[in-house]
């Protein structure tokens, strides 16, 4: 009985920390820029799964921003899209645990309209 204990409890955390053993988990990262000379203001910044229409998240932006997003690892890939005024002016495709790692920053620079 005494055995069972231990094999118990490391079986425990192995079926909760599995994700994590297995490759990259769950993660967040920032994205950073500027919008100048926007009339549409404010911009929508997204993040999706390449190949993906729906948005993982979306944010409303204006000027200099810096936003966090949380991803699941893609082997396809993450697109970051960049709307303003209805018209899609910048997008950028990454790899979440190759291009950016937990807690790492995609600047997109500055975009003037």
């Amino acid at each position: 009985m005494y055995l069972l204990k231990p094999a118990f409890y490391a079986s425990v955390f192995i079926l909760l920390s599995g994700c994590c053993m297995l490759g990259p988990c769950d993660g967040v990262f920032d994205v950073t820029g500027s919008v100048t000379n926007s009339t549409a203001s404010p911009c929508l910044l997204s993040v999706r799964y390449e190949g993906s229409g729906e948005a993982i998240s979306e944010r409303k932006v204006a000027g200099s921003f810096k936003e966090s997003f949380v991803v699941q690892p893609s082997n396809d890939g993450h697109r970051i899209e960049l709307t303003c005024g209805g018209e899609l002016v910048l997008s950028k495709l990454i790899y979440y645990g190759k291009d950016v790692g937990i807690g790492e920053e995609v600047a997109l620079g500055e975009v003037a309209l």
